[in-house]
């Protein structure tokens, strides 16, 4: 960490000549990359902070190419999510919330069954696993299992607030949320509690999932 400083330090005391030097896209490419390093360090020490560099370095890259170009930023459910309880400090979607208000939507994902790549959750493999049956009875999930269509889009901005799907949606229920380990043993464990109606602005619901190819150099 220090060294990081002494290097942020440098750049931001030689700005100038080192712009000069470079042009000033390259010299905020280089000053991230060692930012990026240094919060690399901090989470080592302290993993809640994780989700605070994630959201830091999204609104640099909205910077770095301009104020008014739009980004489309791929991360796991719970990073996106608007959650303020994830991970204690809160999720990076709800950092980038307090930021970017009304101009940060969120897409989240969900599927019923279906093989997927993931870590296994205790012997740390990369390994194909696969869920088939439905979901738990007290899930967002379960009602989805028996959607018509199969796999549909749900618009958060669809539901009129007289209607009672937006009671049912607008409140803290079980979620699937599978990030990058899994472990079919415990199923249940990877459910986590959302509020599909305030975490997302829609959701994309995939019936049947197939897992990606695992490469292979042979």
């Amino acid at each position: 960490n220090l060294k990081c400083d002494s290097i942020i330090y440098y750049f931001e005391e030689n700005k100038q000549s080192l712009l000069e030097g470079s042009g000033e896209y390259e010299y905020n490419i280089m000053l991230g990359l060692i930012n990026q390093n240094k919060q690399f360090f901090d989470d080592l020490l302290n993993s809640t902070v994780r989700d605070y560099y994630m959201a830091e370095n999204s609104r640099w890259l909205t910077t770095l190419f301009n104020n008014t170009a739009k980004v489309v930023l791929w991360a796991h459910n719970g990073h996106l999510a608007k959650n303020p309880e994830y991970s204690d400090q809160g999720s990076q979607g709800n950092f980038l919330n307090e930021s970017f208000g009304n101009e940060y939507k969120v897409i989240g994902f969900s599927f019923n069954v279906g093989s997927f790549r993931a870590i296994h959750s205790i012997n740390y493999n990369l390994e194909q696993h696969s869920i088939s049956g439905p979901p738990l009875k007290e899930s967002y999930n379960y009602i989805f299992y028996f959607a018509e269509p199969e796999n549909f889009i749900l618009k958060n901005s669809s539901i009129s607030n007289s209607n009672n799907l937006y009671d049912w949606y607008d409140t803290k229920r079980k979620f699937f949320s599978c990030g990058a380990g899994y472990c079919h043993e415990y199923r249940d464990y990877f459910y986590s509690d959302y509020n599909l109606m305030t975490f997302f602005d829609a959701i994309i619901h995939i019936h049947e999932t197939s897992s990606a190819v695992g490469y292979t150099s042979n």
